[in-house]
Parts: structure tokens; C-alpha cells; sequence
């Protein structure tokens, strides 16, 4: 029953990402992010599809983060905090925040398949009065 399912859920996630006692750490591996993002400018929004072309997100555990190393054309290595997490529905969440990029990030667990989210703010480089919103999913292994 549900009992069962959460056992078996905080089981994948930990061995996910944890590994067993004594084994080498096992990684999860996100890749093929797909997104959108929002800008608001001059008062009105405006909408385009975004994506990191070749970004692959590899996930680690450490104690109550994760630390997020993006592998392509984003070389970056960043520490997420875990924030929240819910056994039932089989997701769990950390956020990270670096260079003015805020990233709430979610991995879900559905139907023995991981699957990632992953929704950042920040204002544009070029125009810092510009916020901007992006959101991305991604499957992961």
C-alpha cells in the first residue's frame, strides 16, 4: 500500500543519491533541458522558448545539499541546500543561489523514472532592471 511506496521511494532517492554504505556515491545524471522563459520589460511580458543547448546537471548529496556540477557550456559547481521534501508524492527539493541566479530545483520520482524541474530568476545581464523567469524540466538517470 502507501506505506510500501514510500519506503521504497526514500529507498530509490537515497541509494540515488547517497549509494549504499561503503559504495562509491552514485550520481544522478540530468540532461536534455527544455524550457521556457518570461521577461518583463517596459511593462508588458514576453515570452520565448529557452533551453542550455548541451548542459548535462550531474547531482551529488552531501549531508543536506546537493552539490550540482553543470557539465557543457556552463562550467559551474554549485552547493543546493535541500528545502523540502514530500515521500508521498515522491519529490524532494533544494535551491541554490550564485552570480544573481536563483535556482529552485525539484527531481521527481515517477513511475521508476527520475525526472527533473528546475525554475530560475534573475534580472538580465544587459538590462539589470529586466526580471526574468525561466522554467526547465529534464530527464534524468
Amino acid at each position: 500500500g502507501l506505506t510500501m511506496k514510500r519506503i521504497i521511494l526514500a529507498a530509490v532517492i537515497t541509494l540515488a543519491l547517497c549509494g549504499q554504505a561503503g559504495a562509491v556515491e552514485r550520481a544522478i545524471i540530468c540532461a536534455g533541458l527544455k524550457g521556457t522563459g518570461l521577461d518583463w520589460k517596459d511593462g508588458k511580458l514576453e515570452k520565448y522558448d529557452d533551453g542550455y543547448s548541451g548542459v548535462v546537471l550531474v547531482l551529488n548529496r552531501k549531508e543536506n545539499s546537493v552539490i550540482i556540477t553543470w557539465k557543457g557550456n556552463l562550467p559551474v559547481i554549485d552547493e543546493a541546500p535541500i528545502i523540502n521534501f514530500n515521500d508521498d508524492e515522491g519529490w524532494f527539493s533544494f535551491q541554490s543561489s550564485q552570480k544573481g541566479v536563483t535556482r529552485l530545483f525539484t527531481i521527481f520520482h515517477l513511475s521508476n523514472r527520475l525526472v527533473l524541474a528546475m525554475t530560475e530568476h534573475q534580472t538580465l545581464l544587459a538590462e539589470p532592471t529586466v526580471p526574468q523567469s525561466r522554467t526547465f524540466f529534464a530527464s534524468c538517470e
